[in-house]
């Protein structure tokens, strides 16, 4: 989990560090995406990203996130 206290400067260095074995990257936000980008950016077409998020100041459920991750897992694994 990468999880920025501060968006600037963005941490692009820690993408380089991700575990080998890491398949892809779940971009999950309290928005519309407003930091997908800056995840773009900083993974650098190394992995598949995703994206999951909530508007309206809703906090998803544990569950959404795990079904989110599962998701996109899914498509991601082969």
């Amino acid at each position: 989990m990468i999880r920025p206290i501060s968006l600037w400067p963005y941490p692009k260095a820690i993408f380089t560090e991700i575990n080998p074995y890491c398949k892809g990257i779940l971009c999950t936000e309290m928005s519309m995406g407003q930091m997908l980008d800056d995840v773009l950016i900083a993974n650098n077409g190394r992995l598949p990203v995703g994206f999951y998020g909530r508007t309206g100041g809703m906090v998803p459920d544990p569950e959404e996130v795990v079904e989110a991750i599962l998701n996109f897992s899914n498509r991601v694994v082969r």
